[in-house]
């Protein structure tokens, strides 16, 4: 099968070819134009867009996956990345590039960071709670050449400084539909990277709460959306910190929110680290 037909079938172009270019191991250059592919592996990339669960399985069973043209090594202490975080990340690039210093809550295998600080001269800094994860991501940095500081820390802990650009796609399932995953045996990725409370967004609040602490003036705020991005941007537009006339939202080809940024509203002046919230 041609490669254009596939994407034809698929009727995503951007994410048709993060899929095949995981799938056949290989950057994107290498199968542009009249590029071929096996009907199997076309199965499997249609299979993949359908249920993102064969994408995941498949990536830890090769033990690598690809985003953005970088190589990547996977485990079972991280998520295997998804392609739509391609939206946020080009997002970021085009539209914040030119920021000095950028801080990623929760870096997981890395590819948020390693996608923003490959493509700008930004001072990178990325943080998880999973030593294992942050092994996981230096060994990715190191693969691809790019230079990201990371910092073990639960959200800000440890998280010293000031940024221009706070961005999270922070963990988002509730806890019971974790609990009953594992109940039936379906839950295949680590639970640390995915449980956030009772509604999925434990994080979500406590990233809203405590970035206006770490953000200079000006600085911006950026979450990828996954299932509901009509609460996270209920979240900010409750927060006072926060100018809702500069949010803004990056789109998929398709037209579908895929993250949203905000502003703060003014200068932050003798505010303090609000840690407490934090537990």
């Amino acid at each position: 099968m041609l490669i254009q037909e596939l994407r034809q079938r698929i009727n995503n172009e951007t994410y048709a070819d993060a899929i095949i270019s995981a799938v056949l191991d290989c950057p994107r250059t290498q199968f542009k134009g009249t590029g071929k592919i096996s009907d199997k592996d076309a199965l499997l990339c249609e299979e993949i867009i359908k249920n993102w669960k064969v994408g995941v399985d498949l990536a830890y069973e090769r033990g690598k996956w690809r985003f953005m043209d970088m190589p990547l090594i996977i485990n079972q202490d991280v998520m295997p990345p998804v392609h739509e975080s391609e939206t946020l990340v080009n997002a970021i690039v085009n539209r914040h590039g030119n920021k000095e210093s950028m801080l990623e809550l929760g870096t997981g295998c890395g590819i948020i960071a390693l996608g923003i600080a490959k493509n700008t001269n930004t001072r990178m800094v990325a943080t998880d709670i999973s030593e294992g994860a942050l092994k996981v991501a230096r060994q990715n940095a190191r693969l691809n050449d790019v230079d990201v500081e990371f910092v073990q820390s639960d959200m800000f802990k440890q998280v010293q400084g000031r940024y221009d650009l706070i961005v999270s796609n922070p963990p988002s399932s509730p806890t019971s539909k974790l609990d009953k995953l594992a109940q039936d045996g379906q839950l295949n990725m680590p639970r640390v990277s995915r449980e956030a409370g009772e509604d999925g967004f434990k994080f979500h609040r406590i990233i809203v709460a405590n970035s206006p602490a770490y953000l200079k003036e000006n600085g911006v705020l950026a979450f990828e959306i996954c299932y509901d991005g009509q609460k996270t941007k209920d979240m900010i537009i409750q927060s006072p910190a926060f100018d809702v006339q500069s949010m803004e939202t990056a789109t998929d080809i398709k037209g579908d929110e895929k993250a949203v940024f905000a502003r703060l509203c003014t200068p932050i002046v003798g505010q303090t680290k609000q840690q407490e919230i934090i537990r």
